[in-house]
């Protein structure tokens, strides 16, 4: 950290067209920072340290940092020609007035990282090549490749994580453990670093890992997320006991309704037969009286007219029947 130096985040660069026409491109870095990474007596060595946080897969990753990186280095080969300007040392070739800068001139290398956050595992590509629709190596050996250095949390092993030395080893693992509530609570259960943890990065953790923690800074401007950690599965505890409930009342309800349509049923059909049975005799006696009335008029009237005392004809107008009727009747009596 003693050799890191803050840098504008800011990157502009201005293309020109054939007609001279300016294009600006401005983009905002999420870091920067210049370092110092080895130095001797005679040579100081600079670099630029850069990095994009991302909480969600970014499928065009290799050419937005190509394009960051590019206008890292627009942005110094500007520099040093201005400062030329302003020393007014600009003689030399021809070639060296033209570019801005001289033979003997050199950039700073810019490294990029791309600290990934998410919960999902990274599926997106890590190189520019892999993004084109052609695979012929003959094509691609004269297309430049531009690899991104992705720094991913939940793809990192543990040995890995216990490298860094800053609390964003406690925000990896965290981030590591988030998809296993379980895992996570062994977790801050067992490292005592997260009974201190920095308010942001514990709030980062619990955001990117959708936690949806409580957290509360103590006295001492900490955060103990074992405490949150306990309270968020009381709370969870508690609501599910409430949800328990609910969804049983919902399900007595419905068995409720079911058992009492079915014994509702049986009952009506036990009902309806008894009445059908009792409607059913008083229909079959009532029926069975009229047809012994008809049965006994008919025996009356054959009687009479065998007696000679009636006509057929009398006997089948009084029977309500034609005469070939009162016939048949007579000679199936006989």
């Amino acid at each position: 950290p003693d050799n890191l130096r803050e840098m504008d985040t800011t990157a502009t660069a201005i293309p020109y067209d054939d007609e001279g026409n300016a294009y600006p491109v401005q983009k905002y870095r999420d870091i920067m920072k210049q370092a110092v990474v080895m130095h001797d007596s005679k040579v100081t060595y600079l670099l630029i340290l850069a990095a994009e946080n991302q909480n969600k897969i970014h499928y065009a990753m290799p050419v937005r940092d190509m394009l960051y990186d590019a206008i890292s280095y627009s942005s110094q080969v500007k520099e040093i020609a201005q400062k030329h300007r302003k020393m007014h040392d600009r003689s030399g070739s021809g070639a060296e007035f033209l570019s801005g800068m001289h033979k003997d001139d050199k950039l700073m290398p810019v490294v990029t990282l791309v600290v990934y956050l998410g919960q999902d595992f990274w599926d997106g590509p890590l190189n520019l090549h892999s993004m084109f629709s052609i695979y012929d190596e003959n094509i691609l050996k004269f297309v430049p490749d531009y690899k991104i250095n992705l720094l991913a949390p939940i793809s990192m092993t543990e040995q890995d994580i216990n490298l860094f030395k800053s609390d964003f080893r406690e925000l990896a693992a965290f981030i590591r453990c988030g998809r296993d509530k379980n895992a996570l609570k062994k977790l801050v259960e067992s490292d005592d670093r997260y009974r201190h943890m920095n308010p942001l990065t514990a709030d980062i953790a619990n955001s990117v890992t959708n936690s949806k923690l409580k957290l509360t800074a103590n006295e001492k401007g900490e955060v103990d997320m074992c405490i949150a950690i306990s309270e968020m599965r009381k709370e969870s505890h508690e609501e599910g006991i409430l949800v328990g409930r609910r969804e049983g009342i919902l399900e007595g309800r419905r068995e409720g309704r079911r058992e009492g349509m079915l014994e509702g049923r049986r009952e009506g059909m036990r009902e309806g037969m008894l009445e059908g049975r009792r409607e059913g005799m008083l229909e079959g006696r009532r029926e069975g009286m009229l047809e012994g009335q008809r049965e006994g008029t008919l025996q009356t009237l054959a009687t009479l007219v065998n007696l000679k005392k009636l006509s057929v004809q009398d006997a089948a107008s009084t029977a309500g029947i034609s005469e070939e009727d009162f016939e048949r009747y007579m000679a199936s009596c006989n």
